[in-house]
């Protein structure tokens, strides 16, 4: 009688561990499989968006999300806001001269005047990020 209570106990124990480690693995962090799955659907609907509205030789510059558009299109990836980032604003009038030149955004730019005398011109907001072409 005494094993049987240890068996039954064990596997009610191995269950809630189970449940637990299930639990954790498949919802409850932000990492967790679930919470990723749809951010990566997500991604990719935003990146289908992208591509849509741009040329098939186009050049995205983006902060952080060069792996959305990568291969379909041609990416400069930057760490700062491109209204920030001189030396890059130096490169783009000799880029733009050669092929259509898009800004993905985490968010509004500062300004919508770069260096240079370049601009930035307000396209569409994908979920919480915008998309610039770069004139």
């Amino acid at each position: 009688f005494k094993n049987r209570w240890q068996n039954v106990v064990l596997v009610i124990l191995l269950a809630l561990l189970f449940y637990q480690s299930a639990n954790l693995t498949l919802r409850t962090k932000q990492d967790s499989l679930l919470p990723v799955k749809n951010r990566i659907a997500t991604y990719k609907k935003n990146a289908a968006e992208v591509i849509k509205a741009t040329e098939s030789n186009a050049v995205i510059v983006t902060v952080r999300k060069d792996k959305l558009f990568f291969p379909e299109r041609k990416v400069i990836h930057t760490f700062e806001a491109l209204s920030l980032n001189t030396e890059l604003a130096n490169i783009l009038p000799d880029l733009i001269k050669e092929v259509p030149v898009y800004y993905y955004a985490l968010g509004p730019e500062p300004t919508l005047a770069l260096e240079n005398g370049l601009k930035l011109k307000y396209l569409k907001n994908i979920d919480q990020e915008i998309l610039y072409q770069v004139k």
